[in-house]
């Protein structure tokens, strides 16, 4: 795999979480709307459910393809690749938080 692919798909999925969690917050704040008051057992439940859902997403997205990669024999690319992940997810965090400020 070249440079350029990697950090094509260093920057995709680091997108991809990105997304993933402007998505999830958009849902979160708007499902006041939908299912209006609830229960509080139930709301500590589904934020539980969410959180390890969440978790299980972002981990496939972050390490998902870089250890396909390294199991495959490609250790330096699998490597490289979360690496840059980060990086990219690192720079949005930034970015984020400049358009917030």
């Amino acid at each position: 795999m070249d440079k350029s692919k990697i950090i094509f798909y260093g920057a995709i999925h680091a997108f991809g979480v990105l997304a993933y969690i402007f998505l999830l917050v958009s849902f979160m704040n708007s499902s006041k709307n939908f299912f209006g008051k609830t229960p509080e057992i139930l709301i500590g439940a589904v934020m539980l459910s969410t959180f390890v859902l969440s978790a299980s997403i972002t981990g496939l997205l972050v390490l998902g393809h870089p250890i396909h990669l390294y199991f495959s024999g490609h250790k330096k690319e699998g490597l490289i690749l979360l690496f840059l992940i980060l990086a990219f997810a690192s720079s949005n965090i930034f970015l984020t938080n400049s358009f917030l400020a």
